[in-house]
């Protein structure tokens, strides 16, 4: 076709009109046929290893990766797109001395070129399941197990027999209980055991169930179990001696988890011989009829409830320990009350100037004085017993390690209060992360980095009123730890790599003073840095970091702050596969414009999906910092008598100034009552007047009703009636709400702070609790916190009518959505009233949901499974009950009819249709495919083709030779094969984590039913195939061979063709040879001559 359109067919009499004989046609078809085939025949070139049935899937897939099938990878943000290697080859670069820039640490290797890490592969998943036995009745005593230990107490009196662990050393006492333990232990599991186990009975793991007693030892347990973790090392020896894993099981908890025996003490047990008539003397008790479990608390066996959970057992709760070692006056004003009234340079504003202003010697007794009453051994108490506290986030000054500047002599001795610290946390359960809070020269220009940068004095612009102290920081703020900023570029030209070597020296300071500490949880090696940092100058200082503490303390966690940039697309493969790190960001509300309550629980419960979608990609996210303030109240939150432009944003509430934790030997104190704001006056206001200090405001009841969407509480005073207080009601369900999002989804949080001096409770997590906006002893599982997010997590919102609205304007509104719905609309006008509202309600709501319809996928999943439960009782069965014909309440999943009307059930259908009888196809056909992960190394494919072949007896000397695509092709081959034929022996597809498993249609026959429904659902397309270049290098091929071609044909079997080209394109040579040869590309003998045609 492409020669017929180059050169049309004249006809006889040369005349305009076009006329095709069959054999003109003929030649065109075979023109047509032969660039067809040249373009499949140039197109197979690119997929020959492509089963032609997915080949358009992959071409179309690779438009939207870039690449050929390789998906466009998060981790772009790594210094170097260095190769990325195996551990086993890791480590043989680094035996045979090649170049590499590695660093090994126990079970992992550390790449310095480009910040992840490689895993040993024996702890990564392996390839085949476990075949394990349990080592029962060893460590915890069970009398049907070893009855031999038990006989001792056939016969014994009420309270002398010995029935589980804890009674048997309860009633034998320390000394016998414990040698009669170690006779048992050394007799009842042996190394002959073990060695019999692994060689003869295959078994190629073992389950040790082991008390908590071991490892914190209570009540009889004391003495009783000394030597028990001996053993335990003893048979982890023995273990490795025989290539067997240990699976550690903590089989019993203090109080009893369960009742059972098994769980070292059968709880709930009553003696009853006092009640025997009959015959006398019998000892009797009652245990399964009154079984309890004491681990959570006391049961309520009547309810079948815990009603109060015994946080003794259990904890839950983390907060920072903010204001104590690194000072910021909004937290602890008392400190900076003195400063009131300052000239110039004489106002201490942060720990900076504070040390500063009163030198090394005044500044360390106020200091002493602040760190021996700010946090107490009874506040540590109090958070852990009381409060469900297990962790501390302690701001730390990198000045309290290497001191410079105005800290020299101020801060003398403050480490040996953290040394305190560390040791009531010991004694408390409670452990430490170490967050050094401040860097030299200011990582944010913050007061809580240490000093707030910049600060200008302005007093002397000042012309009215006159001798008004003065000073700018928030329009002029910097940050030089990294260097010097240059304001208007917003970048670092310069580096300072001193600061930063400053850092990583204070660092490892941290870590050779606490590597050993048992409280100790980990450290965060710096604070907010922000967002301005340049981030592979952080990248790298969070590298070289974690590797200070790795070589030091491998089993600290390391957790870096997101720099107030928590973006995937910066973290996402930032320290990949490195173990022990977590990423940090802090959630506050108290920055965002005034709004309604469900607007602030709405922001709350949202959180969800940035922390989901950051442990998928970076990994464990931590909420390092959070708070209820839902407003910019409390005193000097933004700076010593200063606030940010704008702020706050709404009046203040005002409360009488707290007298001084310290004593009131502290300077400055107690506020003067009679004096108003003094100076020095910052660019915004904020300070004590007449002895009263602003905080946050209170929540009120809204007068319009509506207490969830209404905000006229932000146009009421700030304080409330007390009948119209809505303030522990709000932050109840904030709390509530935030717990649930922060605890539900990534790996934890700090609130901040543990207390303040003035916050209410917003800031003040102890005063939360005793408010009960925070459950003190209560579990975050409390269905309570769990489900507070259950309404935005299930997408319940209702548009519906706003009270008070105009009724013209809502019967305009209502117009609008019908006519774009082409409904009528006429009878809009007759509403009034109720019916009106009633109306608004019911057509907004389904305009605003067909309008988000993303946000609901519940007919799609109720269709679906519906189909799939109907295919499955109809197809094998004699038939099914649907629960219920109808229901009040239930949208569809318990009402057959409203299902039905909703399309999730066929009302009118059979359940013949294709749609119904082939829904389980895939699970009936087992559609699974074990596939090669595009990530795996060659040294890993290779290793699992041998695993393969070594299994199944194969030959595998020809496996090193493969590589590249035909190494991929055999290992998917060979993987798929192996996994199919040995799942049911207990093989998985993994293969020392170089395979995966994917969801593939493997049913291939004419009567494979697929609908737009189980496209989305059931298909799955691997990137593979086809770049953009090769699409277009197929087509431009496949049209110029393909035309050149069919011109050839037609040149050699169309006489007249042959003589048009050659008058028209050739006439000084129309007689050529090249055209009327017999064996001519270009024509044949039987050609006319050009002289001859009339």
């Amino acid at each position: 076709f492409f020669s017929m359109s180059l050169f049309p067919f004249p006809n006889g009499r040369g005349q305009g009109k076009q006329q095709r004989s069959g054999k003109q046609w003929a030649s065109c078809i075979a023109s047509a046929y032969v660039a067809a085939s040249a373009a499949f025949s140039v197109s197979a070139l690119y997929q020959s290893s492509i089963p032609a049935k997915f080949a358009p899937n992959r071409m179309l897939i690779d438009h939207f990766t870039g690449e050929s099938g390789e998906a466009k990878s998060t981790g772009e943000n790594r210094r170097l797109k260095s190769k990325e290697y195996s551990y086993e080859e890791v480590k043989r670069k680094m035996i045979s001395g090649e170049p590499h820039d590695f660093e090994v640490f126990e079970h992992f290797i550390a790449d310095h070129s480009a910040y992840r890490c490689y895993q040993d592969s024996h702890f990564t998943p392996f390839n085949t399941q476990v075949r394990g036995v349990n080592i029962g009745g060893w460590m915890v005593l069970e009398p049907w197990i070893t009855p031999s230990m038990f006989y001792q107490f056939l016969g014994a009196a009420e309270h002398e027999a010995g029935l589980d662990m804890y009674t048997f050393c309860e009633v034998l006492g320390p000394e016998e209980g414990n040698k009669q333990l170690r006779r048992h232990w050394e007799s009842w599991v042996t190394e002959e055991d073990i060695r019999v186990l692994a060689q003869e009975m295959s078994v190629d793991s073992v389950r040790l169930p082991v008390g908590d007693w071991q490892y914190k030892p209570y009540g009889p347990y004391i003495g009783c179990t000394d030597g028990a973790n001996d053993y335990v090392k003893q048979l982890m020896d023995w273990a490795e001696k025989y290539d067997v894993t240990v699976l550690i099981d903590i089989h019993a908890m203090k109080g009893s988890q369960n009742g059972f025996d098994n769980s070292g003490q059968a709880q709930g047990l009553e003696w009853t011989s006092v009640v025997n008539t009959w015959p006398m003397g019998l000892t009797t008790f009652l245990h399964w009829p009154i079984r309890s479990a004491g681990w959570l608390g006391v049961f309520d066996k009547i309810n079948l409830t815990v009603p109060e959970i015994n946080h003794d057992n259990i904890q839950h709760s983390r907060v920072n320990l903010g204001g104590w070692m690194v000072l910021e006056p909004w937290i602890t004003p008392s400190m900076f009350y003195q400063f009131l009234g300052a000239a110039e340079h004489e106002a201490g504003m942060d720990h900076y100037s504070f040390c500063e202003v009163l030198g090394p010697e005044e500044g360390n007794k106020q200091l002493r004085r602040h760190w021996d009453t700010w946090v107490t051994e009874e506040d540590i108490r109090i958070l852990a017993e009381e409060m469900s506290v297990n962790s501390l986030r302690l701001p730390v000054g990198d000045f309290m390690y290497k001191p410079y500047g105005p800290y020299i002599g101020c801060v003398d001795g403050a480490n040996e209060y953290v040394d305190q610290l560390l040791e009531w946390g010991t004694k408390y359960n409670v452990n430490i992360l170490f967050d050094i809070h401040t860097m030299k020269d200011s990582q944010n220009g913050f007061d809580n980095s240490g000093q707030s940068r910049n600060v200008e004095w302005t007093s002397v612009v000042n012309t009215w009123p006159v001798g008004l102290t003065t000073f700018l920081h928030w329009p002029v703020r910097t940050a030089e730890w990294v260097g010097i900023f240059d304001r208007k570029n917003l970048t670092y030209p310069v580096i300072n790599y001193d600061n930063i070597q400053h850092s990583l020296d204070v660092i490892q300071e941290i870590v050779d003073r606490y590597k050993s500490h048992p409280a100790v949880l980990g450290l965060e090696p710096v604070n907010e840095p922000w967002e301005f940092t340049p981030i592979d100058t952080l990248k790298q200082f969070y590298w070289d970091a974690y590797i200070i503490v790795k070589r030091g303390a491998t089993d600290w966690k390391f957790i870096i702050h997101d720099s107030f940039r928590f973006d995937v697309d910066i973290w996402g493969g930032f320290l990949d596969g490195c173990p022990e790190r977590a990423i940090d960001t802090h959630i506050y509300q108290a920055w965002q414009r005034p709004a309604s309550r469900i607007t602030f629980y709405d922001n709350a419960c949202s959180q969800k999906q940035a922390i989901a979608k950051m442990e998928a990609a970076f990994g464990p996210v931590v909420v390092g910092e959070w708070s209820l303030a839902t407003d910019n109240c409390v005193m000097w939150l933004n700076g010593f008598n200063d606030n940010e432009v704008g702020f706050p944003m709404l009046p203040c509430k005002f409360v009488p100034c707290a007298e001084p934790y310290m004593g009131k030997e502290q300077p400055g104190t107690p506020v003067d009552p009679g004096k108003p704001l003094q100076g020095p006056y910052g660019s915004g206001i904020s300070g004590p007047s007449f002895g009263y200090c602003p905080v946050d405001r209170d929540w009120m009841v809204e007068r319009s009703g509506d207490n969830r969407g209404g905000t006229d509480w932000a146009h009421a005073p700030p304080k409330a009636n007390p009948n119209q207080d809505a303030t522990d009601e709000v932050m109840t369900n904030l709390a509530r709400r935030k717990l649930d999002a922060f605890s539900g989804i990534g790996h934890g949080y700090y609130f901040w702070n543990f207390k303040t001096e003035l916050s209410e409770g917003q800031w003040d997590y102890m005063r939360a609790v005793r408010r009960k906006w925070i459950p003190g002893k209560g579990s975050l599982l409390a269905e309570r916190i769990q489900n507070a997010c259950h309404r935005e997590d299930n997408g319940g919102y209702a548009c519906v009518t706003k009270p008070g609205v105009n009724e013209d304007f809502l019967r305009i509104a209502l117009k609008g959505c019908l006519k774009q719905d082409d409904k009528n609309q006429s009878y809009i006008e007759n509403l009034n009233g109720d019916e009106l509202i009633q109306e608004g309600d019911t057509i907004f709501n389904s305009f605003w949901k067909r309008a988000n319809p993303n946000q609901d996928a519940t007919d799609e999943v109720m269709t679906n499974l519906a189909r799939r439960k109907l295919d499955a009782f109809s197809g094998i069965g004699h038939g099914y009950y649907f629960w219920n014909f109808k229901a009040e309440l239930s949208e569809g999943q318990w009402d057959y009819m409203k299902a039905v009307k909703r399309g999730w059930i066929p009302g009118k259908g059979s359940l013949l249709a294709e749609r119904i009888s082939h829904a389980c196809h895939r699970e009936e056909n087992g559609g699974y495919s074990c596939v090669v992960r595009e990530d795996a190394t060659e040294d890993g494919l290779r290793d699992g083709l041998k695993y393969c072949a070594w299994v199944e007896n194969k030959d595998q000397s020809h496996i090193d030779s493969l590589e590249g695509d035909e190494l991929r092709a055999e290992a998917n081959i060979e993987f798929s094969k192996f996994w199919k034929e040995h799942k049911v022996e207990g093989a998985t597809c993994d293969f020392g984590a170089t395979a995966m498993l994917v969801l593939t249609n493997v049913t291939d026959g004419d009567d494979e039913f697929m609908d737009m429904d189980e496209w989305a659902d059931d298909m799955v397309f691997a990137p593979a195939g086809y770049s953009n270049s090769s699409i277009i290098a197929t087509l431009l091929i496949g049209i110029v061979g393909g035309g050149f071609i069919g011109f050839l044909i037609a040149m050699k079997t169309n006489p007249k063709f042959n003589v048009k080209v050659r008058k028209s394109l050739f006439p000084d040579n129309r007689n050529s040879k090249i055209f009327t040869s017999r064996n001519s590309l270009f024509g044949g003998e039987d050609m006319p001559l050009i002289g001859d045609l009339k």
